[in-house]
């Protein structure tokens, strides 16, 4: 579902929406809890087993993951990936090589 807004001149415009490559996060709290839920329903399990596989550590790999979300969470007024799960795949990856790093 891709969501957008059209101006005056009936032009579609994406001012006040953040572009995922799967929605648009809305300004409104409770539709971006929605569709933030949706994503991380849409990209939990393959985004653990990756961090699982660098880590090899189950406890590690699901913080990885849940902090990989955070980060979702905390920029995405800023953040405008054309693809969330690659933007997601490539934060599990950094987070898991800098735990082994350690």
């Amino acid at each position: 579902m891709k969501l957008t807004n059209q101006d005056e001149q009936g032009q579609v415009t994406t001012s006040g929406y953040v572009y995922t490559g799967e929605a648009f996060f809305e300004p409104s709290p409770l539709h971006q809890d929605r569709q933030f839920t949706g994503i991380v329903h849409a990209h939990s399990s393959r985004l653990f087993y990756l961090a699982y596989q660098i880590t090899k550590n189950r406890e590690v790999a699901e913080d990885i993951v849940q902090e990989a979300f955070l980060k979702l969470w905390q920029h995405r007024r800023k953040i405008i990936p054309g693809n969330p799960g690659g933007w997601l795949h490539k934060v599990v990856s950094n987070l898991g090589y800098k735990h082994i790093r350690r």
